[in-house]
């Protein structure tokens, strides 16, 4: 059997996890993996690379993708899915584990309805894919961002001046509430709550009359704050905006609103790299298990996810309703207010 496998989208750590697990898990069985490089452009290219044990060696705490990613969006590219298809045809691929968000997968899907064989991992560190309840890269993103609030606390601290610490989620606010939580966090501030600047401010203004003037403020790249401007950026393949500034947008209001010189720490591609964490290399691998095993089975236009405390599969059409935070992050930010 020869299966392919791809990464799209933003790359996290993880996922070369995931790879290293489907290529021992295929060794065993006789079968063959063939990386497609740089996610769909591959398959448009016919740029695939056949993955061994030697070539994959010691990549499981690895960060990025050791067959690169891309944006492509083979919706936008004329004749894409054809030309695609008959690069599948041409490898022998009888099978492909597509992973990545969203937009990603949700290519894979409609690669189903054509008659290619996929089945589908969610991985982005925005956790936001509809079907699981863990996408590979979240755990190691969150720990690199625990570890600069952390950072900052201290500094901030000695200086007496507040942090604005801005995330990365798009339209959700996954990122900010786990690792705002886990700081402890003065403030915290993502797009599935109603919270008013004014309410921000009071909430600091209150912390520094108790004598904490070293407040960190957690915020969401993807919020809408009255009176915050943005830096938007360009669009990407599947039109989402790269969206960034609101940090910078929320530290000047709030340093006009409270009358204090304030910092702001944006949390961008570094959450993406690095090592793997323990946790993070136990879930991708096991990911990558099931993958293979589903793929074995037939078990086609699949995405394989993580549910109430199991790895289990659902409709791979799943991941078109976006995950957003649960009510219970949500009231517990609300009880900081």
């Amino acid at each position: 059997m020869r299966i392919g496998v791809m990464t799209g989208g933003g790359d996290s750590s993880g996922i070369n996890a995931v790879l290293r697990t489907i290529v021992t898990q295929a060794d065993r069985n006789g079968d063959e993996v063939y990386g497609i490089l740089r996610g769909w452009e591959g398959l448009l290219l016919g740029n695939l690379k056949r993955l061994t044990l030697e070539n994959t060696a010691h990549i499981m705490y690895a960060g990025g993708t050791m067959i690169g990613s891309s944006r492509t969006n083979l919706f936008k590219v004329e004749n894409g899915f054809d030309t695609a298809l008959e690069v599948a045809d041409k490898f022998n691929l009888d099978a492909i584990i597509a992973i990545g968000g969203d937009d990603t997968l949700g290519v894979a899907d409609h690669f189903c309805s054509l008659g290619l064989k996929a089945v589908g991992l969610p991985q982005t560190i925005d956790n936001d894919v509809g079907g699981s309840d863990y996408c590979i890269g979240f755990d190691t993103a969150v720990t690199r961002i625990v570890e600069d609030i952390r950072s900052l606390k201290t500094t901030s601290a000695s200086h007496g001046q507040d942090v604005v610490v801005e995330t990365m989620g798009r339209e959700t606010g996954w990122l900010a509430a786990v690792s705002g939580l886990i700081t402890e966090a003065e403030a915290i501030v993502i797009p599935e709550m109603s919270i008013s600047f004014d309410a921000v401010v009071a909430k600091i203004a209150d912390a520094h009359q108790k004598g904490n003037n070293g407040c960190i403020i957690v915020v969401a790249e993807g919020c809408e704050l009255e009176g915050c401007e943005r830096i938007e950026q360009v669009v990407d393949a599947f039109g989402h905006k790269k969206l960034a500034g609101i940090g910078y947008g929320l530290r000047d209001q709030l340093q006009r609103a409270l009358g204090s010189t304030i910092r702001c720490h944006i949390m961008g591609y570094v959450a993406r790299g690095g090592d793997a964490t323990a946790y993070e290399v136990t879930r991708a691998a096991e990911f990558g298990r099931e993958a293979y095993r589903m793929v074995k089975a037939g078990g086609f236009g699949k995405l394989i996810g993580y549910r109430n405390g199991r790895t289990m599969d659902t409709d791979l059409e799943e991941v078109r309703i976006k995950r957003y935070v649960t009510a219970e992050l949500i009231e517990r930010i609300a009880e900081l207010y």
